[in-house]
């Protein structure tokens, strides 16, 4: 690397001493480093243009739920075919398996597989937006009250136990 030239952004972001053990297909869209390299792979040189493909492709998918290539403007066209068949890239590369909810709508417990193969269990806890049955008596009373008329959620800021 040339002196005072940058690393480029697979270089920055892995830490030092750490590799991957094996490439999965397809790969993930929210995999910058291989996302980076790719576009470089089908053309993109200017490591500028990539990061700014790269903010709109993200800017796209997170903020305006995007799930077309062809609705993220100003990608270039062997960006857009190369997302577009699916083959390399895709949004989601888990799924979930099996999902079990409380009775309470308190907390939701998943059981999701990996690209990979592995299996992770995972709990989604929910505080202050549902009226959990162990909330205090004096808090069920408040969230009576301020629902009277009006239909605006309650929120608590007191933690169920």
């Amino acid at each position: 690397m040339a002196e005072g030239s940058s690393p480029n952004l697979r270089q920055q972001r892995r830490a030092p001493g750490v590799a991957r053990s094996r490439q999965l297909r397809p790969r993930s869209i929210f995999d910058e480093d291989e996302l980076d390299a790719a576009m470089e792979a089908v053309g993109v040189a200017s490591a500028t243009a990539r990061r700014r493909h790269l903010s709109s492709i993200y800017r796209c998918i997170l903020q305006r739920g995007v799930i077309s290539w062809d609705d993220v403007p100003d990608l270039p066209k062997a960006v857009r075919a190369m997302l577009a068949g699916g083959q390399e890239f895709v949004l989601t590369t888990s799924r979930v398996l099996q999902q079990q909810n409380a009775k309470d709508g308190s907390t939701t417990k998943l059981m999701i597989e990996l690209q990979d193969g592995q299996r992770i269990e995972t709990v989604i806890m929910r505080y202050g937006e549902v009226e959990l049955a162990s909330f205090p008596e004096e808090e069920k009373q408040k969230r009576a009250k301020e629902l009277d008329g009006s239909n605006r959620p309650f929120r608590s800021n007191k933690r169920a136990t």
